[in-house]
């Protein structure tokens, strides 16, 4: 009897693959790898009074965030990420909310701010630039502003609550006309022809203001001292042809720069900021546009190398009030390696009385100063001497 043969041993199971399978696998990681790797993703940050900036943000069970931020974000290929999408700031414990939206880590799209639920802003912006017409709402009024590539460009009109409206159009960022009556603004054409020589205070003039003017019945003189403060540039008042400094201000600006807003401030009364002798230089309109300088201070150039040249443009101050003109000019040069003549001035405009408080200003600039307001003019003497002299007489 044969044996019979052995039974064949059963191959061990294995998943098996045809070509087609794997490369529509390949297809599909290849499309869909990236567009999951790309997705929109938010993340949740909240801030809390206090913390450490430098830790990981925690807080005790009974502490509140002060604000909620919800962004939202893309990855980048090389494993950073960039804020594109909706963002979602609340803040205030939720009475302040804030919408708006990135695109490459740059705002572009509608923004919108809210309070205690009420829409008190809205706009748009286009690749990090205001773009087309915004509007806020306040206790007060409504500002409907129109603004291209960030710059105010349009009507700009204040609506308020009272039923007054105040009418204004931009063209550039240039105010040219408030309720349809023209604007000159001397600063601003200061400022295109590159006279302002601060380059400080040419780019507070540029600026939107973060704060707005609203002066109801103000006193000129405390107007004045808040933009001083808010802003701090030195404003010096005309006091030969500015004889009112209690006169009321009536003016509210929101959303606009202070160059326009200076402007707006002083036209209805017939009054304009220029700068001049290194400050703001509070005058009448008609004299503002006067580019002459009285007092020849301009037109000095001393010689280079001499003591009047190094002294020029030394850093001076002088607190005087009531101090008598030869006694001021000796107070003010006498550190200095340079002389004041002055003999060529009758003996009572030796001792006309000089009020100026100033701080941190040029030379040149102090002497012209206290030359406009005693209407007094300087020539220079060789190279160390300043002469002092009446005003040229007027030609008839």
């Amino acid at each position: 009897m044969t044996d019979s043969p052995a039974p064949p041993k059963p191959r061990r199971s294995r998943l098996q693959f045809s070509l087609r399978v794997l490369l529509l696998g390949l297809t599909a990681f290849a499309i869909g790898f990236p567009i999951w790797y790309r997705w929109p993703f938010e993340e949740v940050e909240q801030k809390y009074f206090g913390a450490d900036p430098f830790a990981p943000p925690r807080a005790s069970a009974s502490q509140k965030p002060y604000a909620t931020i919800t962004r939202t974000w893309r990855r980048t290929w090389g494993g950073g990420k960039v804020q594109s999408g909706r963002t979602v700031t609340d803040s205030r414990q939720g009475r302040s909310k804030t919408v708006e939206y990135f695109e490459n880590g740059v705002r572009h799209g509608a923004f919108e701010v809210y309070f205690d639920g009420r829409l008190i802003r809205s706009g748009r912006y286009e690749q990090g630039k205001r773009e087309g017409t915004w509007i806020d709402h306040n206790t007060k009024a409504t500002t409907t502003s129109n603004w291209h590539q960030d710059v105010l460009d349009g009507s700009y009109e204040i609506a308020f609550k009272n039923g007054r409206t105040q009418k204004m159009n931009f063209l550039e960022g240039r105010l040219i006309d408030v309720d349809g009556k023209p604007v000159k603004n001397r600063l601003l054409e200061q400022l295109a022809s590159g006279e302002i020589d601060d380059s400080r205070i040419a780019k507070e003039l540029q600026k939107l203001m973060p704060v707005g003017m609203e002066f109801v019945a103000t006193p000129l003189k405390d107007a004045l001292q808040y933009v001083q403060d808010q802003y701090l540039i030195p404003i010096v008042v005309d006091v030969r042809r500015v004889t009112d400094i209690d006169q009321p201000i009536t003016v509210t600006t929101r959303g606009i720069d202070l160059c326009s807003a200076l402007a707006l401030m002083t036209q209805p009364h017939d009054l304009a900021f220029e700068y001049r002798y290194g400050v703001f230089f509070l005058t009448t309109a008609e004299h503002a546009q006067d580019a002459h300088d009285p007092t020849g201070i301009a037109g000095i150039r001393p010689p280079k190398g001499s003591p009047l040249a190094q002294a020029w443009e030394e850093p001076s101050q002088i607190e005087a009030i009531n101090m008598p003109l030869d006694k001021a000019l000796q107070l003010l040069t006498q550190r200095l390696a340079i002389a004041v003549d002055l003999s060529e001035l009758p003996s009572e405009s030796r001792v006309m009385p000089v009020t100026k408080n100033l701080r941190d200003l040029p030379l040149r600039h102090v002497l012209g100063l206290i030359l406009d307001n005693l209407n007094l003019r300087a020539e220079a003497r060789g190279g160390d001497t300043i002469a002092i002299l009446p005003p040229k007489p007027s030609i008839p």
